[in-house]
């Protein structure tokens, strides 16, 4: 079985919907049609930018860095990057240049929508970690059922 990387929107309007990863992706977040993550934002809820984050996914490993939002991307509740209010969209005042690791569990927040991640390693990784002694060979569970990959406007 080869790595899996399962993002569940928990809140927003993809709440409910899973997108699973398999192989490298690099995934913009965001409001903009070209974005593969694409939130829809209604008049009222414009708390999403238009390329508000980018998910670099390469199974087992994922990382988030923020675009420059407005209203900052989130994980486990900690600001990892957003602009000064009176910046340049792209202008980052708190950030990582080289994004955050996400790991399996973290809650992930990008305007309203909250996302879950989760991790599951190919068995030949999880021998390996547990060769390294760096956690038991079970590996990381997905919690939830599987979906396809589904890449449509949310809402």
């Amino acid at each position: 079985m080869s790595a899996r990387i399962t993002i569940t929107a928990t809140e927003g309007p993809c709440k409910g919907r899973e997108f699973v990863f398999t192989t490298r992706t690099v995934c913009t977040v965001g409001r903009s049609d070209v974005c593969l993550l694409h939130i829809r934002g209604d008049a009222n809820d414009l708390t999403v930018s238009r390329r508000h984050c980018v998910l670099d996914i390469d199974p087992p490993t994922v990382r988030v860095r923020d675009l420059g939002s407005l209203n900052g991307t989130f994980v486990n509740d900690r600001n990892i990057g957003q602009r000064q209010n009176d910046a340049l969209p792209g202008e980052l005042s708190v950030a990582d240049p080289e994004g955050v690791e996400l790991h399996a569990g973290d809650r992930l927040m990008v305007g309203s929508s909250a996302f879950r991640i989760d991790i599951l390693a190919s068995a030949a990784q999880r021998e390996s970690r547990s060769r390294a002694g760096c956690g038991d060979a079970a590996g990381t569970v997905i919690t939830g059922a599987l979906g396809g990959q589904s890449f449509t406007a949310c809402g």
